[in-house]
């Protein structure tokens, strides 16, 4: 009689790690690109045009980063 055993090692395979894996890709890719589209879309300012809306040169980086966490947070909450 032949015994065939095959033993595996399982590093999170199941399909709850893979769709929580995805889920927070999604999650990260959401505040990237709404990173990126604010810092960007504020950068094309000039410092009046900036200055009419509040904001200053300095601010740029902050206003994306809270633009990246809202993202974040939406994205969290829609999965």
């Amino acid at each position: 009689m032949t015994t065939l055993s095959t033993n595996t090692l399982s590093l999170g395979s199941s399909p709850s790690f893979v769709q929580d894996v995805l889920a927070r890709l999604r999650v990260r890719a959401a505040g990237l690109k709404a990173y990126d589209k604010t810092y960007h879309e504020l950068s094309r300012m000039t410092a009046r045009d900036l200055a009419d809306i509040g904001l200053s040169v300095g601010m740029i980086d902050d206003v994306a980063l809270q633009a990246a966490e809202m993202a974040r947070t939406t994205a969290r909450n829609a999965a």
